[in-house]
């Protein structure tokens, strides 16, 4: 009789991964696949496909596509992200993709011609459900609220605390800064002189495709030459015939920096011009940008004895040398320098080939040794001082954390000036009845409502107004005639309307006897009121309202209703 043979169904991940690498170590030490399959009960397939390498990672026993990083590699990608995202330099899309192309290139996982797509970070977000796509907020909300004393505080910290490991406060031919910016052929003509009454023409070239210039320099003054990224496909060696010595030309697709170049930049131009000198450690500071900020940048960094330090998010304005000192100026001589070009060369514009020359003709004065020094301690770099900022440019972001730029120490009345003119620091903490639940948050600081606001609230469908409106009349030019608001001691009452009892006769209409007129209720819009004094008895009196006049032409005189009839009478 036939022996019967059974054939053993196995459920999707029965088996466990050391079950599976004891399995794989069986089969290369003399045992079959058969046989291993049986006595570790793994499926033969599955087992066969690892033994001859058609699955990356053995010990994954999951189905479907198998990852390309190892999950050490993933663990450190996902760091990166998350940690940047923090700061206020999240990736997109887009960018994430090219970050781990990049990554899986420098470390030998795919050709140099093979890239990512969509479809592979769809597969990373499953296996990292941490993370989310999320809307970002605008840069200038940032740059507001990054800006606080207690940010800078945290980064001068840290800045000190690396100065101290390395040595580096008396080492200023160590401490480097670097970044970009963008130019263009287009400029804006300045004033000149000409016959009065006329309107002069200038002759200006139109714009080109964006150049971008990427600028380093360090705290003892000395820069090194301009490393400029021009919009193209293939390298020109046209386009740095008229370049001064050093400086290096490179093409992109759109004329800004990415990974590649920034990378291209600090290995064959960064480094050959620092690489002489002082052998120690290199503090190189420069702001977050993604095409600024790589796994493969950090590692060779650290290989090459060189700090990288970025600066606070949207901060550069207060924290970046270059951004602070250096930027303008050259701005500033390039564009002058392309006035006196089309001056000289009437006949011709100004092309990328000529501005490859006036770049160079101008970044040695705009990034100058002096403009370095001062740049370098404006920002409290070096000569280290973490008092070197001036709290008046963080007061805005009071607003939103409700952070006082007072908490920084300061050796000036600066703050005092700022806080007796800010309004939104006026506000009376003694008062801990019901009032104070009618106050409005922002950034954590109270407000106090005007009476204003208060009559503004009552009206939840339209607005009006019933603040009076210099008229132009013949006491607009006198300034002790100017029409007093009114003082609310209570600013509603239960039946929503303002109660006229607290505000003084003098300042109510002497027609009507309210401040407000009765027809305002009616309105569905927004209306001003305007008010006239009465050159007879001195009493105010709503225009258009309570008399037939809307306006008071300058110098007429102007009487009101009680002061007409007692004329008349």
């Amino acid at each position: 009789m036939p022996k019967k043979i059974i054939k053993i169904k196995w459920k999707q991940s029965r088996y466990k991964p050391h079950q599976l690498v004891a399995a794989c170590k069986a089969v290369k030490s003399g045992m079959t696949i058969y046989k291993a399959s049986q006595i570790f009960r793994i499926p033969k397939q599955t087992l066969n496909d690892r033994i001859k390498g058609k699955v990356l990672f053995p010990q994954n026993t999951g189905s479907g596509r198998q990852p390309v990083f190892e999950k050490n590699d993933e663990q450190k990608l996902v760091n990166h992200i998350t940690y940047l995202a923090t700061l206020g330099y999240g990736y997109s899309r887009t960018e994430i993709v090219k970050l781990a192309t990049d990554y899986s290139h420098s470390l030998g996982i795919l050709p140099a011609d093979k890239s990512f797509s969509l479809g592979w970070l769809k597969r990373f977000f499953r296996r990292w459900p941490t993370l989310k796509v999320m809307r970002p907020r605008s840069t200038e909300l940032y740059r507001a609220k990054c800006a606080t004393p207690a940010a800078l505080q945290r980064y001068f910290s840290e800045l000190k605390k690396v100065m101290d490991k390395y040595d580096l406060h008396d080492k200023p031919q160590c401490i480097y800064n670097v970044d970009e910016t963008g130019i263009n052929t287009e400029h804006k003509p300045g004033n000149v002189v000409a016959l009065k009454g006329s309107r002069p023409a200038a002759v200006t070239s139109s714009r080109s495709a964006t150049v971008t210039v990427i600028a380093c320099g360090n705290a003892a003054g000395s820069c090194i030459p301009p490393f400029v990224i021009f919009k193209g496909k293939r390298n020109q060696s046209e386009l740095a015939a008229k370049c001064t010595a050093g400086t290096q030309v490179r093409m992109s697709d759109t004329g800004w920096s990415n990974n590649v170049l920034f990378m291209d930049f600090l290995e064959n131009h960064f480094l050959k011009h620092t690489s002489g000198g002082d052998p120690s450690h290199k503090l190189l500071l420069y702001d977050g940008h993604a095409s600024h900020v790589t796994i493969a940048m950090i590692e060779w960094a650290r290989d090459h004895k060189v700090i990288l330090f970025v600066l606070p998010p949207h901060t550069s304005h207060l924290t970046q040398p270059l951004d602070v000192g250096c930027f303008g100026p050259f701005k500033r001589h390039l564009y002058a320098e392309c006035s006196t070009f089309m001056r000289t060369h009437v006949t011709d514009v100004i092309t990328k080939y000529d501005l490859g020359e006036l770049v160079c003709k101008v970044y040695p004065r705009a990034i100058s040794a002096q403009n370095l020094i001062s740049c370098f301690k404006k920002t409290g770099i070096f000569p280290f001082n973490a008092d070197s900022i001036d709290n008046s440019q963080l007061s805005i972001s009071s607003v939103f954390t409700g952070e006082s730029p007072a908490s920084r120490p300061t050796d000036g009345d600066t703050n005092d000036f700022f806080k007796d003119r800010d309004p939104m620091n006026k506000v009376d903490n003694t008062k801990k009845h019901k009032e104070t639940d009618q106050s409005v948050k922002i950034g954590g600081t109270a407000i106090s409502e005007s009476p204003i606001f208060h009559q503004l609230k009552q009206l939840p469908r339209f607005i009006r107004s019933s603040e009076p409106v210099p008229s132009t009349s013949r006491h607009a030019g006198n300034k002790n005639k100017v029409r007093p608001r009114p003082t609310h001691t209570e600013t509603s009452s239960d039946n929503g309307d303002t109660d006229c009892d607290s505000i003084a006769d003098e300042e109510k209409c002497c027609v009507c006897g309210l401040f407000e007129p009765a027809q305002l209720k009616q309105l569905a819009c927004i209306q001003l009121v305007n008010w006239a004094q009465c050159d007879g008895c001195g009493h105010w009196v709503h225009l258009k309202f309570c008399v037939a006049q809307h306006v008071v032409r300058c110098h007429t005189q102007f009487l009101c209703p009680h002061c007409q009839q007692r004329n008349e009478d």
